[in-house]
């Protein structure tokens, strides 16, 4: 048999290698002789691009100002301007664009080659020119002018971003300043340190007072920096301010920015805060701290520093059902400072190092004295001397010595207006037991009911404090069996309070219950308030022992000024209260 002979291999057709596709070009041709422009003329328009015509360096400018074209061919001599001469004024011209310029030269050697270049040219051409040559050389100077269409669109669609970005950034930054409107912060005890680090301060200060005086300061950090921090913290604004007009404590506005925030913000997202109620009745603070820097407490007679660490997470991390505010209690000192700051300004201070920031900042306040600017110190000293800013520096520093003993009537000026109801006579009553009374902070819930029917702001400021008073007296010492003695026993006052929230969370039986009636009488109107525990009661005559510096029935001698009469009755678990309204 025969041997098959070998398969005879297929030819391959040859490719040409891919060449990108580029525009049609706008050319101008510069050169003194006409053949030659007339053949480069033919040449070109044979590759499909435009050609335009120019018989001298003067009138090559003159054609590049009018029609700004993408390519300059340019003869280096020429009569009027030869071509550096001409190049040298077509640079001067304010183009959008880069327009190349590719100098033609009859002239031999290396030397005017490097001149054509050094001038500025961005390539050349040697004559006679050869075809596949300027082909090669239009082609690649049409790719790098589409690249370079390509940076103008994505230039021209960031500055179009970026404008976007800028006018939101602005209707945000407009949106902060009125919610966190710093003229509501404009208590005397008060000192504001705020540096951005960006357009935007992802911190945000917030300061109001209850209707019975109690101050509540808040400082909050949003996760990030500039705008996506700021709207982190936007939510805990007005609910803060809302809250503390009604009479609300820290545990419910806590609760309630926390519900907020972890409702409507992504789950990275969250909201580290210190907040504090400062009570000069009471003469307590209550400090609740989620993953700040520790609030600093100073007493300045005595140079006492106290830290209270944070204790809870960031405010949005935790579900609503999980969230517990746990707060620290201090007894208010006469002459103490109270400072909350963000973690950038602890870390400007320390160097990055939190601990020796927060020791920074406690020296500065303790060798300073009591006149000193405590904001405008820590600046000079943490900010003026940077160059840059990498987190937002925010300092919220209370002088305790300023702030009020008594209420002098309505605190907030963001409170909503009232709708217009009837103000006639009226009774409202209600009746809380163990189980509500852990859970639910009552006396805002009952002021906004009785404010709904017409109370003045003045009237409801008085209210508000007798209410708080008589309703905290039966629930600690007719329901968890407190004694009045024991504020006054103790070293400080915050045994008592921990004392307080341990009965109040072991409660299972007992109840309050509040009656307030508006009537008539010859002398004008009153409202009459009647709160009734199932307590045992008490010897009410105890009360009367207290003298002014007791902090023992503080709060009842309060009561007694705002209102025409002050009676106990049964075993003492009965008060009733009348006061004369507008």
């Amino acid at each position: 048999m025969l041997p098959t002979p070998a398969a005879t291999p297929k030819a391959v057709p040859h490719k040409a290698p891919h060449q990108a596709p580029t525009k049609p070009l706008r050319i101008l041709v510069a050169d003194d002789a006409d053949s030659a422009r007339a053949l480069l003329k033919a040449l070109i328009e044979h590759m499909g691009h435009t050609v335009y015509q120019a018989r001298d360096g003067a009138e090559a400018v003159e054609l590049c100002r009018r029609l700004a074209p993408d390519v300059v061919l340019m003869d280096v001599t020429m009569p009027r301007l030869d071509g550096f001469e001409a190049l040298a004024e077509i640079r001067k011209i304010p183009f959008e664009r880069w327009i190349p310029v590719i100098f033609l030269t009859a002239l031999e050697g290396t030397d005017a080659v490097a001149r054509a270049l050094m001038e500025g040219g961005d390539d050349y051409l040697q004559k006679p020119v050869q075809v596949n040559v300027l082909r090669a050389k239009l082609h690649a100077i049409g790719r790098s002018l589409l690249w370079q269409d390509e940076v103008f669109k994505h230039r021209a669609e960031l500055s179009a971003y970026h404008d976007r970005a800028e006018t939101e950034k602005q209707f945000a930054r407009s949106l902060l300043d009125m919610l966190a409107n710093t003229s509501r912060i404009n208590d005397p005890s008060l000192s504001i340190l705020s540096v951005p680090a960006a357009q935007l301060n992802g911190d945000v200060v917030a300061a109001a007072r209850t209707p019975n005086g109690k101050l509540h300061v808040l400082l909050a950090d949003g996760t990030g920096h500039g705008l996506a921090a700021a709207l982190n913290v936007l939510p805990t604004i007005e609910p803060f301010y809302s809250m503390t007009s009604k009479g609300f404590g820290l545990p419910t506005i806590l609760a309630e920015l926390n519900y907020k925030l972890y409702t409507y913000l992504p789950r990275e997202c969250y909201v580290a805060a210190s907040m504090v109620a400062i009570d000069t009745v009471e003469r307590r603070i209550e400090v609740w701290n989620g993953g700040m820097p520790d609030v600093l407490y100073i007493e300045r007679n005595s140079g006492t520093v106290r830290m209270q660490p944070s204790t809870s997470l960031p405010l949005g991390i935790l579900k609503p059902s999980d969230f517990d505010a746990e707060l620290a209690i201090l007894t208010l000192e006469e002459d103490a400072v109270l400072l909350l700051a963000s973690d950038g300004l602890v870390e400007a201070l320390g160097d990055e190092d939190l601990a020796l920031g927060l020791e920074r900042l406690a020296d500065l306040v303790t060798s300073s004295g009591p006149d000193v600017d405590i904001g405008e110190l820590v600046y000079r000293i943490a900010v003026s001397d940077k160059h840059e800013i990498d987190d937002d520096l925010t300092l919220l520093a209370v002088d305790c010595p300023a702030v009020p003993a008594v209420p002098a009537g309505p605190h907030n000026e963001v409170a909503p207006p009232r709708p217009k109801t009837p103000s006639g006579e009226w009774s409202v009553e209600i009746k809380l037991n163990a189980l509500q009374l852990r859970e639910t902070d009552l006396v805002p819930i009952v002021l906004g009911l009785v404010r709904s029917m017409g109370l003045g702001d003045e009237d409801n400021g008085r209210l508000f404090v007798v209410l708080s008073e008589l309703f905290n007296n039966a629930l600690d010492h007719g329901l968890l069996l407190l004694s009045t003695e024991s504020k006054d026993r103790e070293l400080d006052i915050e045994h008592y309070f921990k004392l307080r929230e341990q009965r109040l969370a072991q409660l299972e039986n007992g109840s309050i219950t509040i009656a307030i009636c508006r009537g008539s009488a010859a002398d004008g109107r009153f409202m009459q308030v009647t709160v009734t525990d199932s307590g045992p009661g008490f010897d009410t005559a105890i009360l009367d022992r207290h003298d002014e510096l007791s902090r023992g029935g503080r709060g009842l001698r309060l009561v007694r000024g705002l209102c025409e009469n002050l009676e106990f009755r049964g075993t003492g678990n009965v008060v009733v209260a009348r006061l004369a309204i507008a």
